[in-house]
């Protein structure tokens, strides 16, 4: 099993995310008509989350309903502390309408992961909640993100 991504993040313009957008349902077209397993990832600021939300979302949206036509997912990774609240909405509204088809990267080394995956608990009604958690890569200040190794360990194997 494979997940497959288009790397970029940060655009400049909403014609790159449109870009970005038909680049993916290429993808997707493209891999559901081979033998390989695997599923996709993708990052919301290269749909255009910090330039415009609601197109942004569009997108993405485009994407989910493209790999559920399939049977397929897609995962929205976590990227910076300024898209943490807005990609967890966007989840959110995804998992509304597509409950078997979209996940969510979290980050352990922010503070505030454990509490966000509690306050998502609610959406476990439709279907399992799917959450890859990782390390978390981002500089963040020693306010909102864990910053020794060990501390950060601790908390990515933190329980409830």
């Amino acid at each position: 099993m494979v997940t497959l991504d288009i790397l970029g993040e940060f655009i400049e313009n909403m014609n790159q995310a449109r870009a970005n957008r038909d680049e993916y349902l290429d993808l997707i077209r493209t891999v559901e008509q081979t033998d390989v397993m695997g599923n996709y990832s993708l990052k919301p600021t290269m749909f255009g989350l910090l330039l415009d939300k609601e197109t942004c979302f569009d997108y993405i949206r485009d994407l989910v309903a493209e790999a559920a036509k399939y049977g397929n997912f897609i995962r929205i990774d976590m990227e910076n502390s300024p898209c943490v609240n807005d990609s967890i909405d966007m989840f959110r509204r995804l998992k509304e309408k597509f409950p078997k088809n979209v996940g969510l990267v979290l980050q352990a080394y922010l503070k505030r992961t454990l509490s966000d995956i509690k306050a998502m608990l609610d959406l476990r009604s439709d279907a399992p909640l799917n959450f890859r958690l990782c390390k978390g890569i981002y500089v963040e200040s020693s306010k909102i993100a864990y910053k020794d190794y060990h501390e950060i360990n601790k908390h990515y194997l933190q329980e409830s």
